[in-house]
């Protein structure tokens, strides 16, 4: 039999009623659709020749790659919400959310993507098949049941299917939301309110679940429409279908081996040539497609031991190798050389031309689509590699090149900064070019509001270069990704838009197969709106957490008004427009002065958007998959519940065990993200923007960059239209002036990224493409996992336990105290004495012993010796 013959009498045996829908309606949304409506809506959209225009290809175009990815089939009797779904998606939850919560007091944050699940879900879904008994249970009959047969269980209903695996992907995407227990560790472990620590469980479960009502009140807009595409789910999907099309693809190699062998035997037939032929007079092998020798499964545990073994020579083997800074290491430590030797620091400045061989620092470059990669990388070396150093070099902001100079916060004083400059830090300086401390910003009877009397003794106050440089990137973000989206995707929005109102996603397949389920009736989701809205306004009126009621309201109605336009921007275009900055500036106006009021109006607001965004793209994901609403409603529901206790115990129990040693700058683990949080809640909240930012502050010029951000993704747009090159499109701005924000990591990864992407997305994909297509995403979860496991065993093992450092590496060539070796040389010799003597060590000797070989290495001893 023909292997397409065989495809597609499978196909036709593995559907039920509605895959005969599918079959009536045999694309999505087709094309033929969507020309017919605008035909009759949009006169004049479509060229007379009738072929479509630029724009309208392109959103054909995704048309396509979702006709190709999802499938159009559905069998209705395929159990989803199991046994096997319910302990390995809780089980996911649990150990993801745990995970990213640790891993966020990381000094480079990392975080475990919810897409590891998916591989590593599959193995234990196929062993709880073949291990499970198959036997029914039957049980007691609910009270007021109108049921006709009694219900029944099984813990093992059949073989592992792909419902129940994307249901698991579900479980564990609930984790990547930590955000709400940053504002606890603020406030109870760093500023040291008196907190409950019931208020603060419910403030973290609000922040989670309230997003869900906002989810389900714009579903039938975001959602159900064909319009709403959210491409960026797409890549689970194809995932999770490649991991159970095993047969599929066999037969997509058979039919590709057919193919290849007719097209050679037709060349064969009318121009032989003679050298395809061996002795036998046959056509050589060579003709046929190569095979993988290795499945996914065994590619994904070899890389993940790899990686395994590999992330515990940067992390705590050889930290040399997590920021190798060429500039330290080329140019000697003098002073021609020492802003050079400032830039090219990973840790105290600016990464300039430095690399890691650090996967965890790296971001999973192999996920992000290359394009995606490169405009972020080439974003980060013109703002961190130019504009950067050459707004400190001229002073721009008035005492740039200044900060961190003073002997006492150098190698012979304090030694914050080592290199003799402030730049990758946090920190905010007074008037005198002094450190301030965020504690004596605070009035100390509410440590909510700002002491004015020491406030307009150090004003105005001064932030490094990167830092501004980092809110100016985010005004530029705000403005340039409306402007970008606009420019490129507004007149998609404007026919997708009214494709939605008029309900062209009535004769679309997958809104048919869909509706066979029940839907999730509206009152379901107003009664979590409605109860989260009560705990809210119990928690910020008597939680500690000094927010108004009528400022929760308004964070509501901010939710509201944003998720609708953002939410559609988001799953048309795939760009998310980020108003982080938006909600601390209305807070900080409407409360100037107070620190907590901001901190908390800016998470509640921003988690719920963000929540519910991430919640409506896994309810689009149930709708591609056929997953039926209930069960999706709960599943949710579940893991939002549990990643929130999960989140609250964990943050809690880390703080308490190692919260200590956090604080004092545990290497690799000096929770920078929080930091960051606080120093920007000084900043919008207890100083506020209109002192900040205001005209009597040096930061003033720092508002036109909501004027730059607007005009920079004119110019691309402009010369796409006027045709000047064809590469225009794939310049984004928002991407471009995106800054990370970081401050305070190791900024090493900003070349081994791209690299690693172009290595793999663009060498190995054009070179094998098979190869790519099969396992490229496989391996950047392998990576990811292995990294994940060997950073575990190193923060618990070695570092939280032992002596007050943990388990320490002995100092070598590769273990400094500086391991980029950018810091004075006797000053990291005497540190690490300090550090080594540990219990033995003497202040009333040692530090006169280090600070006598500290001036002795400046005045007489010169570099350090080869």
């Amino acid at each position: 039999m023909h292997p397409s013959d065989l495809r597609n009498e499978s196909q036709a045996t593995s559907t039920t009623t509605a895959g005969t829908l599918a079959q009536q309606h045999n694309s999505y949304a087709s094309r033929e659709q969507v020309l017919s409506y605008h035909s009759n809506y949009d006169e004049g959209e479509i060229e007379e020749d009738g072929m479509e225009s630029d724009a309208e290809s392109d959103l054909f175009e995704v048309f396509d790659v979702v006709d190709s990815v999802v499938p159009r089939t559905d069998n209705p009797s395929t159990p989803t919400v199991t046994f096997r779904v319910l302990v390995i998606g809780i089980l996911g939850c649990i150990i993801n959310t745990a995970v990213n919560t640790i891993f966020s007091f990381r000094t480079n944050s990392f975080s475990v993507s919810p897409s590891i699940s998916v591989v590593l879900a599959y193995p234990v879904g196929l062993l709880m098949a073949r291990t499970l008994p198959i036997k029914v249970f039957t049980l007691p009959r609910l009270p007021f049941s109108t049921a006709l047969y009694a219900p029944t269980f099984t813990l093992n209903p059949g073989p592992f299917n792909y419902k129940e695996h994307i249901l698991i992907l579900v479980f564990c995407s609930a984790t990547t939301q930590v955000y709400a227990s940053v504002n606890i560790i603020v406030q109870r472990f760093y500023l040291k309110m008196p907190m409950s620590p019931a208020w603060c469980f419910i403030f973290i479960l609000v922040n989670n679940v309230y997003g869900y009502g906002f989810a389900g009140m714009f579903r039938k807009f975001l959602v159900r429409p064909s319009a709403m595409l959210w491409p960026q789910i797409l890549t689970h999907i194809a995932l999770v279908r490649t991991l159970h099309n095993t047969h599929d693809d066999q037969l997509k190699q058979e039919q590709e081996t057919h193919e290849m062998e007719f097209t050679a035997t037709r060349a064969f037939s009318t121009n032989t040539d003679k050298s395809l032929l061996d002795e036998a007079g046959t056509l050589e092998t060579q003709t046929r497609p190569r095979r993988s020798p290795w499945s996914r499964v065994k590619v994904f545990i070899v890389c993940t031991g790899i990686m395994f073994v590999w992330q515990f020579v940067p992390s705590y083997i050889a930290p040399f190798f997590g920021a190798v800074s060429v500039l330290c290491l080329a140019l000697p430590a003098t002073d021609a050389f020492s802003k050079f030797r400032l830039f090219g620091s990973a840790q105290q400045g600016v990464g300039l031309l430095s690399f890691t061989f650090d996967w965890s620092m790296m971001g999973s470059p192999i996920a992000i689509p290359l394009w995606a990669l490169v405009n972020d990388t080439i974003g980060c070396w013109i703002l961190y590699w130019l504009v950067i150093p050459l707004l400190w070099q001229f002073d721009f902001f008035g005492a740039d090149s200044k900060l961190g100079t003073s002997p006492a916060m150098g190698p012979n004083g304090t030694g914050q900064f080592t290199l003799g400059y402030a730049l990758n830090t946090q920190v905010l300086f007074s008037r005198n070019l002094e450190p301030v401390s965020v504690f004596k910003l605070l009035e100390t009877s509410t440590q909510t509001t700002l002491n004015e009397t020491y406030y307009n003794s150090v004003k105005p106050l001064f932030i490094t270069t990167d830092l501004a440089m980092t809110y100016g990137s985010k005004f530029m973000s705000i403005t340039a990704a409306i402007m970008h989206v606009v420019l490129w995707y507004g007149r998609d929005i404007y026919n997708r838009a009214k494709t939605a109102t008029r309900d062209l996603d009535a004769d679309d397949v997958h809104a048919q197969m869909i509706d066979v389920y029940p839907e999730v009736p509206d009152a379901w989701y107003v009664s979590i709106l409605v109860i989260n809205t009560v705990l809210a306004l119990a928690m910020c009126e008597w939680g500690g957490f000094d927010l108004p009621w009528w400022m929760v309201i308004l964070s509501m109605v901010m939710a509201v008004a944003l998720l609708l336009p953002s939410g559609m921007i988001f799953a048309i275009s795939g760009i998310p427009i980020s108003a982080n900055v938006l909600f601390e500036l209305v807070a900080g106006y409407m409360l100037p002065g107070k620190m907590i009021s901001t901190m908390t109006f800016k998470t509640l607001t921003y988690v719920s958007v963000n929540q519910g965004l991430g919640l409506t793209q896994d309810l689009k994901l149930g709708h591609y998959c056929k997953i039926p609403p209930r069960d999706m409603f709960l599943v949710q529901l579940l893991s939002s519940v549990i990643s929130s206790i999960v989140a609250f115990v964990t943050c809690f129990g880390v703080f308490d065990a190692v919260g200590d040693k956090i604080q004092a700058g545990l290497d690799g683990w000096t929770a920078t993200f929080f930091q960051n949080f606080m120093t920007s809640g000084l900043i919008w909240g207890a100083i506020g923007p209109a002192r900040f930012f205001g005209p009597s502050s040096p930061y003033e010029s720092l508002l036109y960059c909501f004027v730059i951000g607007a005009v920079l993704p004119i110019l691309p747009w402009f010369f796409h239209r006027q045709g000047w090159g064809r590469w225009w499109p794939l310049i984004n701005i928002p991407l471009l002036v995106t800054l990370p924000e970081k401050i305070g990591s190791i900024r090493s990864d900003m070349i081994s990224p791209v690299l690693v992407g172009f290595l793999v997305n663009y060498l190995i994909k054009r070179w094998n493409h098979s190869w790519w297509s099969r396992n490229a995403y496989v391996l950047s979860s392998a990576f990811d996992t292995g990294a994940a496991f060997s950073l575990l065993i190193i923060f618990f093992a070695l570092r939280m336990q032992g002596g007050p450092m943990g388990v320490l590496m002995p100092f070598y060539a590769l273990n400094r105290l500086d391991p980029e070796l950018c810091s004075p040389w006797w000053f990291v010799t005497c540190t690490e004495h300090m550090v080594q003597a540990g219990a033995a060590y003497d202040p009333s000797e040692d530090i006169a012993v280090c600070q006598t070989f500290g001036m002795e290495a400046m005045m007489m001893m010169g570099p350090p010796p080869s």
